[in-house]
């Protein structure tokens, strides 16, 4: 499949089934392959209250290869580096033969998840390893940066 044509349908999809907490669509109407999203804290843990955005990358050759999405709001997270990066399962065993399997959506529920249950065994920013430093030191940087 196209990757335009890939891309307006995961698109058509979110508009009409969009994980809960999440939206997500292009930052413009000419470039389907920038998306901006927006993620609200999930309840019961130290995000809730806050809103999250992120950036959206489709590669060219989508969904063979995974978009790249980085957090634009500062998050203290086990499994988010200082620069946004996500490490997460979904997006690292992205392969051809599990391409056309997956889609944005997922990826984002995925995101929502791990916002819920970080995994402290897979760190990308080791100062958050720590379950009672991640709690207080993400509910304050929720306070901080993802107010509205």
């Amino acid at each position: 499949m196209e990757p335009e044509k890939r891309i307006r349908d995961e698109l058509a999809i979110m508009k009409k089934n969009p994980p809960p907490g999440c939206s997500a669509g292009p930052k413009s109407l000419t470039n389907l392959f920038e998306w901006k999203c927006v993620i609200s804290g999930p309840s019961k843990t130290p995000y809730e209250g806050g809103v999250f955005k992120l950036d959206i990358k489709f590669p060219l050759n989508y969904p063979q290869s995974p978009p790249n999405v980085t957090f634009q709001t500062k998050i203290f997270h086990p499994n988010i580096g200082q620069n946004g990066s996500i490490c997460i399962s979904i997006l690292k065993s992205w392969s051809n033969s599990t391409s056309e399997q997956y889609t944005i959506r997922e990826v984002l529920v995925s995101i929502m998840l791990l916002l819920t249950a970080p995994n402290f065994e897979s760190p990308a920013n080791s100062n958050a390893c720590n379950k009672e430093k991640w709690q207080s030191e993400a509910k304050e940087w929720t306070r901080l940066y993802a107010k509205t």
